[in-house]
């Protein structure tokens, strides 16, 4: 089977990485022909107008190579894959990344937006894609697992969703930084998941993995363009369902906070600590500020190869952890 893992991950990467070679300098095209682009302001750190519709890219891409592994899937019968799981996270992630790509041609509400999220979120949950019990660790030997009611199924799941879209959405505002923190955590999702045969998990990842690889020549320092609010979402998205897939379609292991919290490290710890630090201080937590982990290293002097490299030196050793450690 671990063959047969190999051929999966080989083919999702390869594959994506193509797509999103073919579909990029497309993108650039069209958005230049149309001035389709984000202007700096005081909370930016790019200084000229920058094509800000990258994600779509990334969208697209991942979508067609699942749609092409599901089938070559169902012909060979490499792995074992939910193919109606596959359909609704495709249609779900799609919406999200919707909102964010009218978000980045229309500028809509923050509360709009969050309106937005949240439905979609919950018509996640109500297609069975959740979050359903937690499972705790406290030192070398007691742990603990809670069962959800439907209730606390459904706010915790929402809660996680929207707060994974926001935390990469946030986290992405340096060159090349929040794609490459995306492709530590798919690696580290592929890891776990080849450990624990979680095939759904497995092809997710490795799909996600595939474009964000390819996209990051063209958004790597400096930058040729942004992935925009409809990428950052979109891969928000997709990580918080992978980490939910990942637990819930295996019987012996329970959604551990702590664990993905490790995976997905940078982007979490940043949108606590923002929240957390815009409340103590009066704020809305929704109110626009230079609080977040890369802005913070900016204002100590890195520029942003260095900060991507220091978030890189950061969060390999907190995945490797949450491999290790469970």
């Amino acid at each position: 089977m671990i063959n047969n893992s190999t051929i999966v991950i080989s083919s999702s990467l390869i594959i994506s990485f193509l797509l999103t070679q073919i579909i990029t300098p497309r993108l650039i095209e069209i958005c230049s022909k149309y001035n389709i682009k984000e202007n700096p302001n005081e909370r930016k750190e790019h200084k000229k107008p920058m094509i800000r519709l990258g994600g779509v890219g990334l969208l697209l891409s991942f979508q067609i190579s699942l749609i092409i592994l599901v089938n070559l899937n169902d012909l060979y019968d490499f792995i074992e894959l939910n193919n109606s799981l596959i359909l609704k996270i495709q249609i779900f992630s799609f919406l999200v990344s919707i909102i964010g790509i009218i978000d980045d041609l229309l500028n809509i509400n923050a509360y709009l937006r969050l309106i937005c999220q949240f439905s979609i979120a919950f018509l996640t949950w109500t297609s069975d894609i959740r979050i359903d019990s937690l499972y705790f660790i406290v030192g070398n030997n007691l742990s603990y697992s809670l069962n959800l009611n439907a209730l606390s199924s459904c706010l915790i799941t929402m809660l996680w969703l929207v707060g994974v879209i926001n935390a990469i959405n946030w986290i992405d505002g340096i060159d090349g930084l929040a794609c490459s923190l995306i492709i530590s955590s798919c690696l580290g999702f592929i890891i776990l998941s080849i450990l624990n045969n979680q095939f759904d998990s497995l092809i997710l990842a490795s799909s996600l993995m595939g474009p964000c690889l390819c996209f990051l020549i063209y958004n790597y320092y400096p930058a040729k363009l942004f992935m925009g609010d409809g990428g950052s979402n979109f891969l928000g998205f997709i990580v918080a369902i992978i980490s939910i897939i990942y637990y819930s379609q295996n019987d012996s292991i329970n959604f551990n906070p702590l664990q993905v919290s490790l995976l997905i490290a940078i982007p979490i710890f940043d949108m606590v600590y923002v929240i957390l630090k815009r409340i103590l201080s009066g704020h809305s937590p929704f109110l626009p500020d230079r609080s977040h982990f890369h802005h913070r290293l900016v204002n100590i002097g890195f520029n942003p190869r260095s900060i991507l490299n220091f978030a890189l030196f950061i969060s390999i050793p907190l995945i490797s952890l949450g491999i290790v450690l469970f």
